[in-house]
C-alpha cells in the first residue's frame, strides 16, 4: 500500500468530513473510495474503448442510419420504463 497526501480547500475538507460521519466512515476512507471508484470507471471505459477499437479493426460498424434506429429504440424503450 502508498500513502498519499491531498490538500483539499477548507469548505471541501468539512463536506468531505461531515460526510465521511454520516457513512460511519473516516474522511480518508471515503476518499479512498472515492479514488477506487473513479480508478474503476477509468478502466471500465478504457475497456469499451478498446473493444470498440476491435470491432472496427475487425470490420463490424455501423451505418448512421442503423445507429440511429437502435438509439430511437433505446430511447423509445427508456422512456416507456420511466413513465
Amino acid at each position: 500500500m502508498s500513502d498519499l497526501t491531498l490538500t483539499l480547500a477548507s469548505d471541501d475538507a468539512q463536506r468531505l468530513a461531515e460526510l465521511a460521519a454520516r457513512e460511519g466512515v473516516t474522511p480518508e476512507q471515503l476518499a479512498e473510495q472515492a479514488v477506487r471508484a473513479r480508478l474503476d470507471e477509468d478502466a471500465a471505459w478504457r475497456a469499451e474503448v478498446e473493444a470498440g477499437l476491435a470491432e472496427l479493426d475487425a470490420g463490424k460498424s455501423m451505418s448512421f442510419e442503423d445507429f440511429e434506429r437502435e438509439m430511437d429504440t433505446f430511447m423509445t424503450e427508456l422512456r416507456a420504463k420511466s413513465a
